[in-house]
C-alpha cells in the first residue's frame, strides 16, 4: 500500500495542515520544516494523491483539449504548444479526438467534462453552434473555441479573420 499523507506527517514531526502547505507551496513554513517534510516524502516515496487533491481542492489541474484528428502538422505542433504552455504553469493536458464528426465530438467533449478538466480548449468542426450555446449554459468549465466564430459566444471563440488578413496581404507596404 502506498505511503499516506498521515505517514508523511509522522516521520516529518508536523501536522498535516504543514505537510499540506508544503505540497501545495502555500502558507508559511519555514525552510527547516519544509526540508524535514520533503525528506519524509522521499524516505516514504510518497506521492500526491491526485483523485484526493482534486476533491479537496476542487481542482484537476487539468485542461482537456479536443481536436478533430491527431495525425498532420498542425494538430501537432498545436497540441506541443498548448502542453509547453500548460506544463509552465503547472498544468496538465488531456487530449481527445472528435473523429471529424458530430456524435464523436460531442463524446469527446463529454469525456473532457467526465474527466472534470479545469477549462477545455475546443477545435470542433462538426457540432452546431447552438450545442456550443447549450454547453455553456449547462456547464461551468469554463472553455474556447478555436478556429470558429459562434455569434452568441463571441467572448469563448478564438479565430483569425482571413478576409481581412487576404486583403491586408495584398496591399503593398
Amino acid at each position: 500500500m502506498p505511503p499516506t499523507i498521515y505517514e508523511v506527517s509522522k516521520l516529518a514531526g508536523v501536522s498535516l495542515a504543514t505537510v499540506s502547505r508544503v505540497m501545495n507551496d502555500s502558507g508559511k513554513v519555514s525552510p527547516v520544516t519544509r526540508k524535514k517534510v520533503e525528506d519524509a516524502m522521499n524516505e516514504l516515496g510518497y506521492r500526491p494523491n491526485s483523485n484526493a487533491q482534486s476533491l479537496a481542492s476542487n481542482r484537476s489541474n487539468s485542461v482537456g483539449v479536443i481536436v478533430p484528428v491527431l495525425y498532420g502538422p498542425f494538430y501537432g505542433e498545436m497540441l506541443s504548444g498548448i502542453e509547453t504552455e500548460l506544463r509552465a504553469a503547472g498544468k496538465h493536458l488531456i487530449i481527445t479526438t472528435g473523429d471529424d464528426n458530430e456524435a464523436g465530438e460531442k463524446a469527446g467533449v463529454e469525456f473532457l467534462l467526465s474527466r472534470s478538466c479545469d477549462a477545455l480548449i475546443l477545435r470542433l468542426d462538426s457540432v452546431s453552434d447552438d450545442y456550443l450555446v447549450e454547453l455553456r449554459d449547462r456547464n461551468k468549465t469554463p472553455f474556447v473555441v478555436l478556429d470558429r466564430q459562434v455569434p452568441k459566444i463571441l467572448d469563448r471563440c478564438i479565430y483569425l479573420d482571413n478576409e481581412l488578413g487576404g486583403y491586408l496581404a495584398t496591399q503593398s507596404v
